[in-house]
């Protein structure tokens, strides 16, 4: 039977940090779902440092440092020498130069090499990237598409992110992952708030990207339908009676996360997911869906987006195509809707807090 190992490179300077973001977990929850499946663990060290301010000699600086630090990630890679004809689960979460490199040391060895994608830089230049330089954008294409031609299985977000891959040439096996996994502890506790007359709307992610939700409070109010923000945030923030701000939580820690619904969205409009955004939306898992289902929440998803095909076939929520169709869409629900999603949001709140999503995407990974 082969060995399975989990290679990562790791970055000394965020151990011990606190999270209030959704940067980080995705990362350690594979790692340590991955861990339950059998895959030994390899570590590459570095010391990357990832933020140093916006003047010039500081991103010299910034420059400098994450060479040595791929430098030293290479170097550390002889601790592979001795891995051979064996399963490699990687991410996708380290610089494509330093990856390849040791991405090529391992399959001369004979590995099977597994990566897991968690945002994918060609598809986002392309969707987010309007104002980002063409040599620039060269260059992360040219990157990407190497490394991910040195692979042997790519476990994607969704189905739309498969045919984006075999459109740039990858013709190796894809497994779908659908959607992320959520490890945490919590344990729901059956409420009974009327989630259909009352709809407190949790977003939960970072504020001042999601320009939308400075639009919040010209929304023509809507009885029984508040907006809860959770997140941090430098610019203004207008809120009111119907848009409340609800601070930080940190990513393990879910339990006083209040709402009766999750929304996931993006963009700077509340009609749509328009845009360089909505265009990422249409293929992405943002993690945001997996926080919600971990907490318990039915979801919200705009109609265009990958998501909503999931929403739609496991029934996790509803598919809007503007923030205004929410109360109506909710509350147009029939008994036997209602019922429906409750039952399946207690199921696949266990699943991604338990980490079934990823569990199975890997062992369908490990079928020759």
């Amino acid at each position: 039977m082969k060995k399975k190992y989990y290679i990562d490179a790791l970055n000394k300077s965020t151990y011990g940090v606190k999270y209030y973001d959704a940067c980080s977990k995705p990362h350690s929850d594979a790692e340590k779902i991955a861990y339950r499946l059998g895959f030994e663990p390899k570590y590459l060290y570095g010391c990357r440092l990832s933020k140093l301010g916006k003047p010039i000699w500081k991103k010299v600086l910034l420059h400098a440092y994450n060479l040595c630090w791929q430098a030293y990630v290479l170097w550390q890679a002889h601790k592979l020498n001795s891995i051979k004809d064996s399963y490699i689960f990687l991410q996708y979460g380290f610089s494509t130069e330093a990856m390849f490199s040791v991405i090529k040391k391992l399959k001369r060895n004979g590995n099977r090499i597994i990566l897991l994608i968690h945002d994918f830089d060609t598809f986002r230049v392309a969707s987010e990237g309007s104002s980002t330089s063409k040599t620039y954008r060269d260059k992360i294409i040219r990157n990407e598409k190497k490394l991910i031609e040195s692979v042997d299985v790519a476990i994607v977000h969704s189905k739309p992110m498969e045919e984006r891959l075999r459109n740039i040439g990858y013709k190796k096996d894809i497994v779908i992952l659908e959607f992320f996994d959520y490890l945490n502890d919590y344990k729901q506790e059956e409420s009974a708030t009327d989630i259909q007359n009352n709809i407190d709307i949790v977003f939960a992610g970072n504020l001042d990207k999601s320009e939308f939700v400075r639009m919040l409070h010209n929304m023509a109010p809507v009885p029984g339908t508040r907006y809860f923000l959770y997140g941090k945030y430098s610019g203004e923030l207008i809120t009111n009676d119907n848009v409340i701000y609800k601070g930080v939580f940190q990513n393990d820690d879910i339990e006083g996360i209040e709402g009766t619904w999750g929304l996931v969205w993006d963009g700077d409009s509340t009609d749509t997911c328009a845009g360089n955004f909505g265009e990422y939306l249409k293929i992405n898992a943002p993690f945001k869906l997996s926080l919600y289902l971990a907490k318990g929440l039915p979801v919200i998803v705009w109609k265009e987006s990958a998501m909503a095909y999931y929403v739609e076939k496991y029934q996790l929520g509803i598919t809007v195509n503007s923030l205004n169709d929410i109360a109506p869409t909710i509350r147009a629900l029939s008994d036997n809707q209602l019922k429906a999603i409750k039952e399946n949001i207690a199921l696949y709140s266990q699943k991604v807090k338990e980490g079934a999503q990823l569990r199975e995407a890997l062992i369908q990974a490990l079928r020759e």
